[in-house]
């Protein structure tokens, strides 16, 4: 969600296996969590990726908020 008037953008975004958290999306700070140990390698690499990464930016901020 976007809040008009301190332009705050709120939300979440996470991925599940076997009915628990694999990896959730940190809207603070623009990276991947990783809950579970199991990953932390999937983890590294998302973060890794600039591209990647610039575009989820780009997605959450500026394409989810206008739904």
């Amino acid at each position: 969600t976007w809040d008009d008037d301190s332009g705050v953008i709120e939300g979440v975004q996470q991925h599940g296996y076997d009915g628990e958290d694999f990896l959730v999306y940190d809207m603070k700070t623009f990276t991947w969590i990783a809950p579970k140990q199991q990953a932390e390698i999937t983890r590294r690499k998302w973060n890794n990726n600039p591209a990647g990464m610039a575009q989820r930016k780009s997605y959450i901020t500026q394409e989810c908020v206008e739904w």
